[in-house]
């Protein structure tokens, strides 16, 4: 796989997780604003991504500084994704389950790098440019964790 087609990859996870989110904030109401967030920080993810290609694609940035984990976890990510749209299509899922997918998807690793490359410390000039389009608000795992506790939910 080229550098162009991981970071390809990379940016169709964090829309498959936007669209996931995007999907469970309609079935949920209760949690709609938790989900909605999470789906606006996924896309804002893919376009950072997509600035930081340009730079891969000019010979300015390396595809490892973006994407540091292998092509592996990447479409093992994708798959958890695939299975997790799956069963919201199905119908057949309640808020607990839905926040407990949420949570197995933060924790892949081809999701969770672009977090940590984003919120760490760099030498590059360019990362540190993308870094400042990263509005994190917080990370994934900790609001999702979070809500499930003020909701009581086990």
């Amino acid at each position: 796989m080229s550098s162009y087609e991981e970071l390809e990859a990379c940016i169709e996870l964090e829309n498959k997780c936007a669209g996931i989110y995007r999907a469970l904030s309609r079935l949920f109401p209760e949690a709609e604003s938790l989900f909605r967030e999470l789906a606006i920080e996924e896309e804002n993810h893919a376009l950072i991504l997509k600035v930081a290609r340009t730079y891969v694609m000019g010979d300015k940035l390396s595809q490892e500084t973006v994407v540091p984990v292998s092509v592996l976890h990447i479409k093992e990510s994708l798959k958890i994704a695939d299975n997790i749209a799956n069963e919201i299509e199905s119908g057949d899922i309640i808020l607990k389950k839905a926040l407990d997918m949420s949570l197995l998807l933060e924790r892949s690793l081809g999701e969770s790098y672009l977090h940590d490359k984003m919120t760490g410390e760099s030498d590059s000039e360019i990362i540190l440019k993308l870094q400042k389009l990263h509005f994190d608000e917080g990370a994934h795992i900790k609001r999702i964790q979070d809500f499930l506790i003020k909701k009581g939910i086990e």
